[in-house]
């Protein structure tokens, strides 16, 4: 499945190459396994210790009914009606009961009355007044050696009187069906537990899915906008270039017409039997090199402006003074009276090609404003000044200003195709994103009121890095 040119294994591979993702996507397949074995070393375990508590606090009750009559002369009927009771009570297998030297005296299995515990569990644990057990599965032997049928819970339970061992209780329990019941709980909730631990793996997943692919998709439409400003750009300057050619070739024709005129001149005088002296010829000459350097100066001065241009520090003053250079040879209109407070050891870094078309683009539009409202005072001023960790590039004129409905609108994209308020240059659109996203700056324009004349002031801001 593709979306706007982005593929799932596109995606996929975005999680895994992506540190964080990856690190997101790693930390919860080790969560959920160690949260797994917590599980069960825990929560698991503490259930089977709360079943084997459960046991041992019915044994002690045992070994306390059992403890009435120890060391008392009862008969063995007596002894076995309770112990037969007992049985009956605490659903228990087996009892055996034996005196403080280990020999059994009762046991519910008869052929066992008379022999000795010999092991040392017995003298060293359960004379000693603590208790002792052991789980024992099925198949397997007892404490005893008997082999049972089913899981049996062997315990020791002492008997004392005033803190003397006077004998022991041995019960075997058959925990076969709380075993059971046990473990098939675990297993529920271990499911239970599994599922939800799955459910939020998807759910991770799905998050780290969307977020990995909103993330091609913004780097994705970055892209595009970025080509797309690129274009904009380059159509613009195309756009400014044919106007500025327009505007050299029509600047062109009068100095070519001074050297035409003054060759032919020459011509004439010498088809005429005129004599050619020495001074009519040096004054021809001084005119056409006068002319060529004037028409090599404006050449110079657009190869600079139109090329691409590489990223250096340049003096900002230096540029502005070649820009309105250039605005002047390319556009005669343009006779404005200049007011110029400059910071003249202010630089920066970029293009500086760019800022320079910008500020023409800026001097253009108030160029055509004055044309445009018939303007015949006309002034600009700029000012190039450092505030703080800024510097300030003012540019003001007189022309009347920007009409209040379009002045928020004005560095919309192609808003030069959309309104009257436009220029021959780049448009204010693309001389923001310049600014912007080339010099890392930002640009505003506003009316003001000066002297009873209202104008435009566009203020440009560079931060100092």
């Amino acid at each position: 499945m593709q979306s706007s040119g982005i593929r799932n294994i596109d995606v996929l591979k975005n999680i895994w190459f992506n540190k964080v993702y990856r690190m997101i996507f790693i930390s919860v397949l080790i969560f959920t396994g160690l949260s797994h074995k917590a599980m069960h070393e825990f929560i698991f375990k503490q259930f089977d210790n709360e079943l084997m508590e459960y046991i041992l606090n019915e044994a002690k009750q045992v070994g306390n009914h059992i403890s009435a009559h120890q060391g008392v002369t009862v008969k063995v009927e007596v002894l076995q009606i309770a112990m037969d009771r007992i049985l009956k009570d605490f659903n228990i297998m087996k009892i055996k009961l034996f005196d403080k030297d280990g020999v059994i005296i009762h046991s519910t299995k008869a052929e066992e009355i008379g022999t000795k515990n010999k092991h040392e569990y017995f003298y060293n644990i359960v004379q000693k007044g603590q208790i002792f057990y052991k789980i024992v599965p099925s198949g397997l032997k007892s404490l005893e050696g008997e082999e049972q049928i089913h899981d049996v819970a062997e315990i020791y339970v002492p008997i004392m009187l005033d803190n003397t061992f006077l004998g022991a209780s041995e019960i075997y329990y058959d925990i076969t069906e709380k075993r059971a019941s046990l473990d098939a709980l675990i297993e529920s909730a271990d499911r239970i537990f599994m599922f939800v631990i799955f459910i939020a793996q998807i759910a991770i997943f799905i998050m780290l899915y969307f977020t990995s692919k909103n993330s091609l998709l913004r780097e994705l439409n970055n892209n595009k906008a970025k080509e797309m400003e690129n274009l904009v750009h380059k159509q613009a300057r195309f756009v400014a270039l044919a106007d500025m050619i327009g505007n050299v070739a029509h600047h062109w024709r009068q100095p070519l017409s001074v050297i035409t005129t003054a060759i032919t001149g020459l011509k004439i005088k010498g088809e005429f039997g005129a004599p050619l002296v020495q001074e009519d010829i040096s004054a021809v000459n001084d005119i056409i090199v006068k002319t060529a350097q004037n028409l090599s100066d404006t050449i110079n001065v657009f190869e600079d402006l139109m090329k691409e241009g590489k990223q250096e520090s340049f003096n900002i003053s230096k540029t502005i003074k070649s820009s309105i250079e250039l605005l002047n040879i390319a556009n005669k209109k343009f006779d404005c009276n200049f007011e110029f407070k400059l910071d003249e050891k202010l630089e920066i870094f970029g293009v500086e090609s760019e800022l320079s078309q910008v500020v023409i683009n800026i001097l253009t539009n108030s160029c055509e404003a004055f044309e445009r409202k018939n303007i015949e005072k006309k002034i600009v001023q700029i000012k190039l000044e450092r505030i703080e960790n800024n510097i300030c590039l003012n540019i003001i004129d007189n022309a009347g200003g920007v009409e209040d409905s379009i002045i928020d609108k004005i560095f919309d994209p192609y808003f030069t195709t959309k309104h009257k308020f436009q220029g021959t240059g780049l448009g204010l659109f693309v001389c923001s994103q310049i600014v912007i996203e080339h010099f890392h700056g930002n640009i505003t324009c506003e009316n003001i009121l000066k002297e009873d004349e209202k104008g435009c002031r566009f203020l440009i801001t560079f931060p100092i890095l």
